[in-house]
Order: structure tokens, then C-alpha cells, then sequence
């Protein structure tokens, strides 16, 4: 069984050899799957891997609009200032692809209004190796190069966020490192600190531990509510994600000699 690596994230191991027709039998991740590969000498495996494995051996800014996913879990309010920003025609980027664990998120209707793929991928009771298994077919089969966390109310495993290292984005509603995972607004409240946010940051194996790409604040104001006090901040985080992603395709989400999957 031979084994290429598509640094900096994908593994492929050929589990059969490519036929007549270019395709074979891979392993990518979690599943093994039958791919067209495309190659200059079909005898060649690496060179096919290879060439499938483009686009996960590339960094921003890409000489193309980039192919943009959004996993969500809600009403998707992140998700349509994405839509908006990143339409189906957009120069710099271009969401194609919308998955979604709740068969019943708006998120996935907005998607569809938005002329997108919309997916249902189930979260399955024993655990997210099959949500995370299909989930990367279809990353794979839409080609995107970028992958946004809005509202996805789910924790992916080190193994997927180590592969999709420095190509996915997840935005949280307070000025990290404070008030990390749940009720970060209750945190806020609780810990009587004048102001809050948002942050857009890499995802890494931690809980909103990867390194920063932007933030934007929101004043706490006397008898504030973790609901007002979410409000103002979710109207923040419509701009500030676009802003952050737009960063990004341009090159510029990191610190000078900042590795995008470093610990903070």
C-alpha cells in the first residue's frame, strides 16, 4: 500500500492501483473513496495524487476566487453576511458549499436562496467520525479551499482541524483568550469587564485556542443582559467575519512567522 502526503494536511494512501479509466481506490482522512485521478502517466500514482491533492498544497492568496464552505448548526446569521459577501460570482471568494448537522437550520434554506449547496450531514450518536468522514467527501468533491465555522454548535476531532490546518475559521463572541466555549456572554457579565466582542480565529485541537485573525469590540453597558449584550455583539460579528475572511484570501490572517495551527 503506498502513501503520499499533501503536506500541509492531507494523508492519501492508494488502497488499489489507478485503472484504465484514471480513477482509483484512496483513502483520505476518515473513509476510502473512488476518485477520478488525473495524471500525466497513469502509472504513476504519485503523480496523480498529487495533482488531486492541489488544493490542500497551496496558501492565500491564490491566483483564482476560492472555493468557500460554511459549516452551521442555526439560523445562520453569520452565514448570510458570508453569502453576501462571497456570492456565487465574488472575485476574491466564493461560497459553494453549506453543511449543516440539523436537518431543520435556516441556515440550510438561506443557503439554498442563495443558489448554494445545502447538505444534511447527520451527526451520528456514537460519535463525529461519520459526520466528519462525509463531510470531507463533499469538501473534496466541491474542490473548497477554505472552511468557515458559523454557528456550528459542534466539536471536530483534532485529526480533521489538524488536516484543514490554517483553512478553517471559526468566530466567537468575545475578545479572546477571555471568555472561551459556552455562555461566553454570561462569562462577560459575570466578570463585570467593561467590554466584549467578537474574535475570528484559526481553528486549532484546543476550544477557541487558535491563533487570532481579527477582533472588533462592543462596550458592556450598565444592565446589560447576556441577550443585549448578544445582540450588539452578533451585529459586529456580521462584519467582522467577512473582514477577517477577506484577510485571509489576501494573505495576511497571520503574524509574521505565526504557524497556523501554533498553541497559543
Amino acid at each position: 500500500m503506498q502513501e503520499f502526503s499533501s503536506s500541509p494536511c492531507i494523508r492519501f494512501r492508494l488502497v488499489r492501483p489507478i485503472d484504465a479509466t484514471g480513477r482509483a481506490w484512496v483513502t483520505i482522512g476518515y473513509g476510502i473513496l473512488l476518485l477520478p485521478l488525473q495524471a500525466d502517466h497513469k502509472n504513476r500514482a504519485s503523480d496523480a495524487i498529487a495533482d488531486m491533492a492541489y488544493s490542500w498544497n497551496m496558501s492565500f492568496p491564490l491566483d483564482r476566487p476560492a472555493r468557500i464552505a460554511v459549516f452551521a448548526s442555526g439560523r445562520g446569521s453569520n452565514l448570510e453576511a458570508l453569502l453576501q459577501a462571497f456570492p456565487p460570482e465574488g472575485g476574491l471568494g466564493r461560497v459553494v458549499l453549506v453543511v449543516s448537522d440539523n436537518r431543520d437550520a435556516p441556515a440550510l434554506h438561506k443557503a439554498v436562496q442563495a443558489q448554494v449547496e445545502a447538505e444534511y450531514v447527520p451527526w451520528p450518536k456514537n460519535g463525529r467520525v461519520g459526520f466528519e468522514a462525509v463531510a470531507l467527501k463533499l469538501l473534496l468533491e466541491h474542490h473548497v479551499d477554505l472552511l468557515l465555522l458559523a454557528g456550528f454548535m459542534r466539536l471536530l476531532s483534532a485529526r480533521f482541524v489538524q488536516e484543514w490546518a490554517g483553512r478553517i475559521l471559526n468566530i466567537h463572541p468575545s475578545l479572546l483568550p477571555d471568555f472561551p466555549g459556552l455562555h461566553p456572554q454570561r462569562q462577560a457579565l459575570e466578570a463585570g469587564v467593561g467590554e466584549s466582542g467578537c474574535t475570528v480565529h484559526f481553528v486549532d485541537e484546543g476550544i477557541d485556542t487558535g491563533p487570532i485573525v481579527l477582533q472588533r469590540k462592543v462596550a458592556v453597558l450598565p444592565g446589560d443582559s447576556e441577550e443585549s449584550l448578544a445582540a450588539r455583539i452578533i451585529e459586529v460579528e456580521h462584519l467582522a467575519y467577512p473582514e477577517a475572511v477577506r484577510k485571509v484570501l489576501a494573505g495576511e490572517g497571520l503574524a509574521k512567522g505565526q504557524a497556523p495551527n501554533a498553541k497559543r
